[in-house]
């Protein structure tokens, strides 16, 4: 539920509500190109190593290539009574941007009185209710509950965190007998992180270490892909046509130079490229075409089905000139599905669906570029996933409510 919620803040009009259908770290950008300005801030991810303590932190860290940093947290697995129907799964987003100290703090409560049948009329009641916040004992007044957007926490109850983060803290949201917690294992170090990404340690606005140097003022703007429109008449290629062979010749001798060149062996990673023989009966079916959409009037974009899993599949996508003679570019081998002049991306992380990865490219007219690339965070049990976290962000000139404004 919350992916469709999400995507249509920013990628309704992309669609990937489409898609019914992480490991964490693979949540990260699977395919790149490369999407920052030379100015602009490198994304990073951060997660913390608490390995010797053989525990997973309950916090992670985003920020994005206009050094927009979000924190995220979870309730913590280990403390959390699955036995008890009323204690309910929380997250929280710490949100920061590049050179501004203020701090936006967001609750994602899955406050949903029927989790098993959620349907649009119990999420609109739902969000007439408002739920109690507690900081170590404390009630900081009501947060009215938004499953779309999240519940924006007011200045009060934001101050009240901030100010209660270095000493042992308990962060807890009440809705008549259901509940939820926040843990703090994790918070300390992605609070250090974000302060030294964004340049504010030591600085009186820090989060975690304030000191009296001064806090950085530079901001950055996301970049503008001037994207091209394409033809976009289809067609099918059967595989075991001349044109069909004479494409697998031409992809597999391209995946072999990247090999070489990468010294990662792609040459396996592609069964509509495999001979018969390789192929099991049930995908043989699968992969008897490939499509084709004409982009211009010598390119087209060629894809077939190259994996698949339990609840994933992947979809390789090219660039190629009409006559099949050169490849102008491999896309990647893993995406899920073209529409109009983009391509998307979305896998999750585990069947029940509450992790996603998420990834965008945009036509310019030559190419496709990478124009969007996130992941929803950690797999803890919000359906969709609990929060969509941007590593890379390019807003698209044709799309006019086109991004960033995610939170």
């Amino acid at each position: 539920q919350n992916i469709i919620l999400f995507m249509k803040r920013r990628l309704s009009m992309k669609q990937l509500t489409k898609i019914s259908l992480c490991i964490l770290t693979a949540f990260m950008s699977i395919t790149t190109v490369n999407a920052k300005t030379p100015s602009n801030p490198e994304p990073v991810w951060f997660f913390p190593d608490f390995s010797e303590d053989e525990k997973l932190s309950d916090w992670d860290l985003t920020c994005d290539n206009v050094g927009a940093c979000r924190a995220v947290g979870f309730y913590g697995e280990e403390s959390f009574d699955y036995e008890d129907e009323n204690q309910r799964e929380a997250s929280l987003m710490i949100k920061r941007e590049a050179g501004n100290p203020k701090v936006i703090i967001k609750a994602n409560l899955n406050f949903i009185e029927d989790r098993d049948y959620v349907v649009e009329e119990t999420i609109r009641q739902m969000e007439q209710k408002s739920a109690e916040m507690f900081v170590n004992g404390k009630s900081y007044g009501k947060v009215a509950l938004n499953f779309e957007n999240g519940s924006k926490l007011n200045d009060v109850q934001t101050k009240a965190i901030l100010d209660n983060i270095k000493q042992p803290l308990k962060i807890e949201f009440r809705l008549d007998k259901m509940h939820s917690n926040i843990s703090t294992y994790g918070l300390k170090e992605v609070l250090m992180k974000m302060d030294e990404i964004q340049g504010f340690a030591n600085t009186p606005y820090a989060l975690w270490q304030k000191g009296n140097k001064s806090a950085p003022t530079t901001t950055y703007s996301y970049p503008v892909l001037q994207d091209k429109p394409i033809i976009g008449t289809s067609s099918v290629i059967d595989r075991n046509s001349n044109d069909g062979k004479k494409l697998i010749a031409l992809l597999k001798n391209d995946l072999k130079v990247q090999a070489e060149k990468s010294e990662i062996d792609y040459q396996d990673d592609c069964m509509i490229l495999d001979d018969d023989s390789e192929i099991d009966e049930y995908d043989k079916e699968r992969i008897q075409t490939f499509d084709a959409v004409q982009l211009t009037k010598d390119k087209k974009l060629v894809s077939g089905l190259c994996w698949t899993a339990a609840y994933n599949m992947g979809y390789g996508m090219w660039v190629v000139d009409n006559k099949f003679n050169k490849v102008h570019q491999n896309v990647g081998l893993d995406l899920s599905y073209q529409e109009g002049n983009q391509l998307f991306l979305a896998i999750k992380g585990r069947g029940l669906g509450d992790c996603w990865s998420l990834d965008e490219w945009t036509w310019d007219g030559e190419k496709f570029v990478q124009s969007f690339s996130g992941n929803t965070g950690m797999c803890r049990g919000f359906a969709g996933g609990a929060w969509l976290t941007p590593s890379t962000v390019i807003d698209v000139a044709s799309v006019k409510d086109d991004i960033s404004r995610l939170d």
